[in-house]
């Protein structure tokens, strides 16, 4: 050594830091050989054109061996090659070329060098020990290996071995390349060779090309030349001319005439490869008009390269891979569908005989980087293009044969090839394969090659890259196969790059991160993340988050306890909550620590969190996994009441029950989990109650299912929310009293007992309730539209199939409710309905429910179950309601009859021809009955007494006189109670439905466009009842007084152009919108006491 560091040896901590060491060996080492960080110690190629004549004799034999075809018959003098090689040579293409030299194996270059030697006879054996001392010359940086008997005989895929006596124990061994040994070596030999020519080509491409435009393309360029030019186009360097690249390819391809093994052998040196990569690249930096045949004809051409053609070698594995990474892109990848394209079946053809060759997953070659990547390219093209199923047959039959050689590869780890980019190039190819395609059983593939990693391939870890940790760790969690070792020996090669300040950048941990949190592996990266804690790494991924990033953060903060970072996450990031995804929003939950009491801003974050994930399981709903952490983080939120109800009314929860049709079992399990979440928070859910026994009726109605079934499907629900659902407790009550009862004592009979001690208390309770009111205001106002919308015809006591009343439901009531409740949506609505009554089956009985009388009858048919106690409560039920009575009479003549079901009720959505306007669903809660003797008492409906009578609500009573003109009269003492001045009386007309929405009496509320805005004060209801005027300024259709639930509100139902000056609505001459018809018994009148409105 020429120069001294001062120390024998230099310290033992340096010798793990590549940077210090070849800043050491750059010291130490004698010129000409030189020390690069990134190529180890070498001779600079500067100094390879300097070696002594002897070796530059042998180079110049090697290079003209290489020059010259196959079967040649003798060698060439080395003067011609020399000049050759300087015709060839510019600087960057020796340093290309010692590079290519240096990235071959021992065992490559023996092989080139027993190829040059064996040249003009290759059956012929050459000498070993001649072999051997030519292999030194030319591998004289090599492993160091003894090129021995013993070693060739250990790579017998290469050579092959034969001995010769000379007598006198005299032996000699020769040796011969085998078959694929001697088609590799002739085709790197020819890849270098073409790689020469090309580099020439492009050097006069680069001077031709700024004097060409897509018009004065000179007809005599060669085909080798147009590549040339279109790979110099692709660098980007030179702005090309307009239209220039393809009129380049046109060209090149005849115009699509030339066929794919003329565009293959005039194209050379350039393969179709790089010529697609070439079109990609230009396609990148600006569309460009392709001729559709030109490319249909490179493709094919690729193709064809994938395998030998006559005297031309098959396409280099990096070739070949090229050729698949620019398949999968514009414009490649919409020819590659379109067209019946042979490129992916001979990719996965040379795959199979690459595979046979047993090269190519050799430690003895340099194929395996290559070939790997050629098998993720095909992979990519497997799981993205639209393969005709005999293509994808082939390929996934050449997947299987991967994974069963990756299998066998793992058996010896030791010996298996150990490139880092190769094996996770590898892993990601029987991945994606695996994952598009389970029946490959790549699983077993990918642990074998987790096997070689662990054990042998992953002991220097320097040799490793964060982003190729990243891509191996991100191809297991693609395949959803979670192998510990693995990421425990990825956390310690990554640990050791932090230790000796190799830097990982953001993107590659949280890829990696992300891998190991979905294979819920995160915590075998502990010692890793704490590694990064401690040199503060970690806040620049808090800084620089994204939105997706955030649940991993969280739980990754919780993990190493860093409360810190916690609460600056919390701080900053709390606004990007709500780009995350509700699986990301529950992981955070249910990793949420449990020290966060006191810390507002995780209280806060938390809070955020919570309110964020209700919003997307209102349109997603989540697993029940995930519905049980959503439900307990919002019973302790701060709102929990709130967030529970909102929770609880989610259409995508209400619509993920299990389906009405499937078997008792499967419903009342599904149903059984779902509510269960709710009623064990101790929260009322209504519409989630009426949603699960809209799915329980019909299964039960279905079923053959004994009593104990039975019970177990409708214990689920507490005895409160049955009372406020009597059609529920009649139907349960029935078919209890249908079947047949378990003994006395036994455990069936126990929960029979239960069930029908429930029903009992429930119709004890509907009958001291008469009230409706849910808490859900919304829900009790569609079932007061769909009961009206059912007894509409007014036939009491008749029956009606469920499906034409969802028909009539349908058109009256707003996609709204369909969204909101689900598939089930009518069915949600008659099992809170008091007045029909649906027991699950395909029948709708127009008529209130009588649930105390089906219990009644289920208490004697169950006595010997029931107490004593329980019999006499339930023989104490107060009876139900007569039947609703058969209305016959007909409306008044001049009256448009209506057909069952076809007008629209109340508040009912129908628009008017007239007006033109355009009316949605008022959210608010439809109009209730008033109290007293009288329901809806109005013009046009049906009266009921409290003895059960009916009249017509427009002729006259002996209790009320006239009814229709004073929906006020009939009150107990007989005397209308005082009004307040200025009031109005509305009296329904022939549309009973109408009727009960604006009938009654009106006072003036405010002012609009100069009239006086009116209010319905009585009878009272939780919705609006307006009458306003809306002037002409939006057109003379549009004037006139209007009943609606708001003022220019999209909803009306009655109008009346009025006359022209009067403050005062008109008396008759209302027209019904839903109908389009004119109601003469709809009147508006003053009070007594006040001049009456205007005619």
């Amino acid at each position: 050594r020429r120069h001294s560091l001062g120390v024998a040896a230099p310290p033992v901590e340096w010798l793990g830091v590549p940077a210090v060491m070849s800043s050491v060996l750059g010291v130490c080492v004698v010129p000409p050989v030189e020390c690069d960080l990134a190529r180890g110690v070498r001779r600079p190629p500067q100094q390879a054109a300097a070696a002594p004549p002897q070796q530059a004799q042998g180079q110049a034999v090697k290079e003209e061996g290489q020059a010259k075809p196959r079967g040649a018959g003798q060698a060439a003098s080395p003067q011609p090659a020399a000049s050759s090689a300087t015709a060839r040579g510019s600087h960057a293409t020796d340093e290309a070329r010692c590079e290519e030299s240096d990235q071959l194996t021992l065992v490559e270059h023996v092989e080139e060098v027993l190829f040059r030697l064996s040249e003009a006879d290759p059956a012929a054996y050459v000498a070993i020990s001649t072999l051997t001392q030519e292999a030194q010359k030319r591998a004289s940086t090599g492993s160091g290996e003894r090129l021995s008997k013993k070693w060739y005989e250990s790579h017998r895929l290469s050579f092959e071995l034969k001995r010769l006596s000379h007598g006198h124990g005299s032996d000699e061994w020769r040796a011969r390349l085998s078959g694929p040994a001697l088609a590799r070596a002739a085709a790197r030999i020819h890849e270098r060779r073409m790689e020469a020519q090309r580099t020439r080509e492009l050097q006069v491409a680069e001077e031709v090309l700024p004097k060409l435009s897509a018009d004065s393309v000179p007809r005599t360029l060669r085909s080798a030349e147009l590549a040339g030019l279109l790979c110099v186009l692709s660098r980007g360097q030179q702005r090309a001319a307009e239209e220039l690249p393809g009129a380049l390819l046109r060209r090149l391809c005849r115009r699509g005439d030339a066929t794919p093994k003329e565009l293959l052998q005039e194209s050379a040196p350039f393969p179709p490869a790089l010529l697609m990569r070439a079109v990609v690249a230009l396609e990148k930096q600006r569309r460009e008009r392709w001729d559709k045949d030109a490319l249909d004809v490179v493709l094919q051409a690729a193709a064809l390269d994938m395998h030998a053609v006559e005297d031309r070698p098959r396409a280099a594995l990096p070739t070949a891979a090229a050729a698949l990474w620019a398949a999968a892109r514009r414009p490649f990848d919409e020819r590659l569908n379109a067209s019946r394209c042979l490129l992916v079946p001979s990719a996965a053809l040379r795959l199979q005989v690459e595979l046979a060759e047993q090269a190519a997953l050799s430690s003895d070659g340099s194929a395996f980087r290559p070939f790997a990547q050629m098998c993720a390219w095909l992979a990519h093209l497997v799981v993205t293009a639209s393969l005709p199923e005999e293509v994808r047959n082939e390929v996934l039959q050449a997947f299987k044969k991967l994974a069963s050689a990756c299998e066998e590869m793992a058996k010896s780890p030791e010996s298996a090839p150990c490139d880092p980019e190769g094996l996770c190039r590898l892993a990601m190819a029987v991945a994606l394969v695996s994952r598009d395609e389970r029946g490959l059983l790549g699983n077993e593939a990918l642990k074998g090659l987790a096997r070689i990693c662990v054990q042998h391939a992953m002991d220097e870890a320097f040799e490793w890259f964060p982003q190729q940790l990243a891509v191996l760790a991100s191809a297991y969690a693609a395949a959803e196969v979670p192998h510990e070792g693995l990421f425990r020996k990825i956390c310690i090669v990554a640990e050791r790059h932090t230790a000796l300040g190799k830097e990982w950048s953001t993107e590659y941990l949280l890829k990696l991160l992300h891998s190991a949190c979905q294979l819920g592996l995160l915590g075998s990266l502990e010692k890793l993340l704490r590694s990064l804690q401690a040199n503060h790494e970690l806040q620049r991924c808090v800084r620089e988050a994204t939105s997706s990033d955030l649940p991993l953060l969280f739980n990754t903060l919780v993990l190493i306890d860093d409360r810190i970072l916690l609460e600056e996450l919390a701080k900053t990031q709390k606004e990007k909550l709500h780009k995350v995804s509700l699986h990301g929003l529950i992981s955070i939950l249910r990793d949420w620590p449990a020290h966060d009491k006191g810390i507002a801003s995780l209280a806060a974050f938390k809070a955020a969190v919570v309110r964020e994930s209700i919003v997307l399981a209102s349109r997603k709903a989540p697993t029940l996994l995930e519905l049980q952490v959503l439900v307990d983080a919002a019973a302790q939120d701060a709102k929990a009441p709130v967030r529970l109800t909102e929770l609880a009314t989610s259409p995508a929860i209400l619509a993920s029950l299990p389906s009405a049709e499937a078997p008792l079992q499967e419903v009342s399990t599904g149903i059984g989990e779902v509510f269960g979440l709710f009623s064990s928070a101790g929260v009322e859910a209504p519409r989630l109650e009426a949603a699960c026994l809209a799915r329980l009726l019909p299964a039960i109605d279905r079923s053959s299912a004994d009593a104990r079934d039975v019970a177990q499907a409708a214990l689920l629900f507490h005895e409160t929310a049955l009372a406020a659902m009597p059609t529920v407790v009649e139907a349960l009550a029935n078919r209890l009293a249908r079947t047949r009862f378990p003994r006395p004592g036994t455990a069936e009979a126990s929960e029979v007992r239960k069930l029908c001690e429930r029903l009992v208390h429930s119709a004890a309770k509907s009958s001291r309730g008469g009230g409706r009111s849910s808490g859900d205001h919304d829900l009790d106002g569609w079932v007061d539209r769909l009961e009206r919308c059912a007894l509409d015809d007014g036939r009491g006591g008749s029956d009606r199939r469920l499906e034409w009343l969802e028909q009539q439901a349908a058109r009256r009531l707003s996609s709204s409710v369909r969204e909101a409740l689900g598939p089930a949506w009518v069915g949600v609505l008659l099992v809170r309905s008091r007045k029909l009554s649906w027991t699950g089956g395909k029948m709708v009985q127009l008529d209130p429910p009588k649930p105390r009388s089906a219990v009644k009858k289920l208490a004697e048919a169950a006595s010997q179950l029931l107490s004593a106690s329980l019999r006499a409560e339930a023989d104490a039920l107060d009876p139900d309601a007569p039947a609703r009575a058969q209305e016959t009479a007909p409306p008044p003549s001049g009256m448009p009859s209506q057909q069952p079901g076809l007008g629209v009720s109340g508040a009912g959505h129908s628009s008017s021809s007239g007006a033109q306007r355009a009316r949605v669903p008022v959210p608010a809660a439809e109009p209730t009955a008033a109290g007293g003797l009288l329901q809806r008492a109005a013009l046009g409906g049906v009266a009921r007494d409290s003895g059960g009578s009916t009249t017509w609500s427009g002729a006259p009573s002996k209790e009320s006189g006239v009814m229709g003109r004073d929906p006020l009269a009939g009150r107990p003492g007989g005397a209308a109670p005082s009004r307040p001045p200025g009031a109005l009386i509305v009296s329904g007309g022939w549309d009973r439905g109408m009727a009960e929405t604006i009938a009654g009496t009106y006072t003036a509320c405010s002012t609009n466009h100069s009239r006086a805005v009116y209010r319905r004060v009585d009878p009272p209801c939780d919705g609006r009842v307006l009458l306003y005027y809306w002037d002409d300024r939006d057109g003379e259709e549009q004037s006139g007084w209007w009943f609606g639930p708001e003022v220019g509100g999209e909803e009306v139902w009655a109008h009346n152009t009025g006359a022209t000056g009067s403050a005062l609505p008109p008396t008759r001459g209302w027209r019904v919108l839903h109908s389009g018809a004119v109601d003469p018994a709809l009147t508006v009148t003053k009070a007594e006491g006040a001049s009456p409105p205007a005619a």
